[in-house]
């Protein structure tokens, strides 16, 4: 019963932690969000990375429900937690500089 909780909840956390792709889908498309729009949608992931890193770590931490989901998702979330903190790190920098 255990096991089969932390398979969902691996599933969810791969699902939330690809959510920020979907920021490609308007340029793919040829649409041109307005600054509000496109705000919301940088906070959104924002969210959905953090809640990704905190659903996978949670899956990775029980050596119970380690499987190769929960590897990736942890994996996909951390790159996506880097790259956040190197733009807000280079963003920083430059208005201080």
């Amino acid at each position: 019963m255990k096991n089969t909780k932390y398979i969902g909840v691996s599933q969810t956390a791969l699902i939330i932690c690809l959510l920020p792709l979907l920021t490609f889908i308007p340029n793919l498309l040829g649409v041109h969000l307005i600054d509000e729009v496109r705000t919301i949608w940088a906070g959104l992931n924002i969210v959905f990375v953090l809640v990704g890193l905190i659903l996978s770590f949670s899956c990775v931490k029980n050596k119970e429900s380690r499987n190769i989901l929960n590897l990736i998702s942890t994996i996909i979330s951390s790159i996506w937690t880097f790259m956040i903190i190197g733009i807000v790190a280079v963003t920083l920098f430059i208005n201080f500089l």
